[in-house]
């Protein structure tokens, strides 16, 4: 119950003394208590004023204590009356003096119906001293004991407190401050006023207090609002539904500022391919360290040395750089230097051909491999090529490309950092026509030195020229050659020598040619030389196979047969027609049978047999070779050659068989 209507309805009752209030016994209800046994001592009179307010006074005559007690109250039917009371027996303290008391006498008891006999002792009283005593009761009715020693003195009355008014609800709350700056870990205290409709403040009212969000700001049970982290959030107040909210707003503290950057550490020493990791301090003037600041990472030369956003360096090149660790415009650098690794030493030299065949005047490119003593090939190692004879094969003793001189056998050394490696090479003179590699048993077909351009026979002849060259390998100085000038189109050839020869199943093919130094390769990479008829059709070519200034192989192609295919060296797969000098080129064409995939083509390229195809389906009947054209096309496209170039031809020889 609210206490302030609690004071205004107490009900006091007097004890007094009969020497001291005889002239009020009008005023008892009930029985006058004597005890004998205390002789002059006694309870005087007890009386019960109907009023707000009762006093009960007693005045006690050598007493050191008294008992009150509180008996049920009977309403008159025989049954006990509820009512409505709080009671204590107060002051218990009188003057400056404190009295002790038993029972339960100042136990305040709200809403319930006293039954049987409460009562307590107050002690400690001094005799002849007047004490007064009240009993704060509500609605109801009382009976009053008054007790001491074996006496009582039993009264009756009313009190006529009416119901107390209810609190005046709370109608508006405020809060203060209504906002609030804080820095993190900072906290300011909420005031809280609640005032009732008629704008009173009201006091002792319930408040409750939460955050909308407590990671940025907290509040405690007391109204203690707690900066948390950065952001802004509302405290709301509450007492009986009403509301008033208190807007708070959180910041970082300003950093200190970057007075200062180190790194460490300040200088590396790095092998190329090597990595170092540096750190980056930041301080304050005070030289206090700072963390979570931003560092920026530069390298001055990322070609000697590159630097990640986490300051991790890598040396790729040799030289010396500085890289800076950067913050808030204070930066400080280290430096970085970056040397090549040594070099690991030659422990083998190999030299690949092994071997090589030769005829005189030919060329045949060799190479050297260096390797470390766990096999690792070394590149970048400075190779020497020498020749044990010279005279029989020279060496260029830088690139290693041999030259053949003469008839015999040489040895190609290649030398690197004390390891050196051989190659064998021989040299052969090309064997004469009709020779070799012609299989035994062949009748001569066609034997022709190309000393004019009319030298009888069944030849078409067109667009090509009769050159002389001395150093023609079988029948200087007549050669035939075909002219290609500068802006010639692909797709064609400048000219054609065309001959038809009695058919036979095995043809053998043989002539020397020579291109020019500058001979230009097709960009398709075709650069024809010879046709083979069969059956009405130029279904076998021999062509250098090349694109500009490449390499040129010696390829053989069919089209329009039954095994249609082009075929490069299988037996020397190195095999290369050399532009500038003398080749002998021999092909062996043995036709297929009846129809059946049993044709052969077999080629040399300067007496050694770089190639052999076999299971071939030339014809669908029986092939018969019949008709020889050296139609030196260049290509199938457009492309145009760049400069003038030729390609000559010394000696053809055909002979067959069936």
């Amino acid at each position: 119950m609210n206490r302030k209507l609690i004071g205004m309805a107490a009900t006091a009752f007097a004890f007094c003394s009969i020497l001291s209030c005889s002239d009020k016994s009008s005023e008892i209800t009930g029985i006058a208590l004597n005890d004998s046994a205390v002789g002059e001592a006694r309870v005087a009179a007890v009386a019960v004023k109907p009023s707000t307010v009762t006093d009960l006074q007693a005045s006690l005559i050598g007493s050191t204590s008294v008992t009150l007690s509180f008996a049920q109250v009977n309403d008159g039917t025989g049954q006990p009356a509820k009512y409505d009371v709080r009671y204590a027996v107060a002051p218990i303290s009188w003057g400056s003096a404190t009295y002790a008391t038993s029972g339960t006498c100042t136990t305040p008891i709200a809403g319930t119906t006293i039954g049987s006999q409460l009562s307590c002792t107050v002690l400690g009283l001094t005799p002849a001293t007047n004490y007064n005593f009240q009993l704060v009761a509500f609605r109801g009715t009382l009976n009053l004991n008054a007790v001491f020693g074996s006496l009582s003195n039993v009264v009756s009355g009313a009190t006529t407190a009416s119901e107390p008014p209810p609190p005046d609800p709370v109608a508006s709350v405020s809060v203060s401050p209504a906002s609030s700056n804080l820095l993190i870990g900072a906290t300011v205290q909420l005031l809280v006023t609640a005032r009732d409709a008629n704008d009173s403040v009201l006091t002792g009212r319930v408040v409750t207090s939460s955050s909308a969000d407590g990671t940025i700001a907290s509040v405690n049970s007391l109204g203690l609002v707690s900066a948390v982290s950065v952001g802004g959030t509302q405290i709301t107040v509450t007492s009986e539904g009403k509301t008033a909210i208190a807007t708070i707003a959180v910041t970082a503290p300003a950093l200190v500022p970057v007075a200062s950057v180190s790194v460490s550490p300040t200088s590396s020493s790095l092998l190329i391919g090597a990595t170092a990791q540096l750190s980056a301090t930041t301080r304050d003037a005070g030289n206090n360290i700072l963390t979570g600041r931003v560092v920026t990472w530069s390298s001055a030369n990322a070609g000697i040395a590159t630097v990640s956003s986490s300051g991790l360096v890598r040396a790729v090149s040799a030289g010396t750089i500085q890289v800076t660790a950067t913050s808030e415009s204070k930066s400080s650098g280290a430096t970085i230097t970056v040397s090549a690794p040594a070099p690991a030493p030659v422990a083998t030299v190999s030299v690949a051909p092994s071997s090589s065949s030769l005829v005189v005047g030919a060329t045949a490119q060799l190479t050297a491999t260096t390797r470390d003593a766990s096999n690792n090939v070394l590149t970048g190692r400075v190779v020497a090529w020498s020749s044990t004879n010279a005279g029989i094969a020279s060496v260029n003793s830088s690139s290693g490309l041999v030259t053949a001189a003469a008839a015999g056998t040489a040895t190609i050394t290649a030398a690197s950092e004390g390891k050196s490696g051989t190659a064998s090479v021989t040299v052969t003179i090309p064997a004469p026509p009709g020779s070799g590699n012609e299989p035994s048993g062949m009748s001569l077909l066609v034997d022709r030195p190309f000393s004019s351009l009319s030298e009888g026979g069944s030849w078409g002849m067109s667009g090509l020229s009769i050159a002389q060259d001395a150093s023609a390998p079988k029948s200087p100085s007549g050669v035939i050659r075909a002219t290609y000038p500068t802006g010639f189109i692909g797709g064609s050839g400048p000219g054609y020598a065309e001959n038809y020869h009695a058919g036979n199943r095995v043809l053998y093919i043989s002539y020397w040619a020579k291109l020019s130094s500058n001979f230009w390769g097709h960009l398709t990479g075709v650069n024809k030389q010879f046709y083979e008829w069969a059956d009405g059709k130029p279904i076998f070519f021999f062509e250098a196979h090349g694109v500009g200034t490449g390499s040129l192989t010696p390829q053989v192609v069919l089209q329009g047969t039954q095994s249609d295919a082009t075929f490069s060296p299988n037996l020397v797969s190195s095999a290369r027609i050399p532009r500038g000098q003398w080749y002998h080129v021999e092909i062996l064409l043995t036709g297929n049978t009846s129809g059946s995939a049993n044709g052969v083509v077999d080629w040399w390229l300067d007496g050694v047999h770089v190639g052999s195809r076999s299971g071939l389906r030339y014809t669908s009947g029986t092939t018969s070779w019949n008709e020889f054209a050296f139609r030196p096309v260049w290509g199938g496209l457009t492309d145009r050659v760049p400069a003038t170039m030729t390609l000559d031809l010394d000696h053809l020889r055909l002979s067959g068989k069936n």
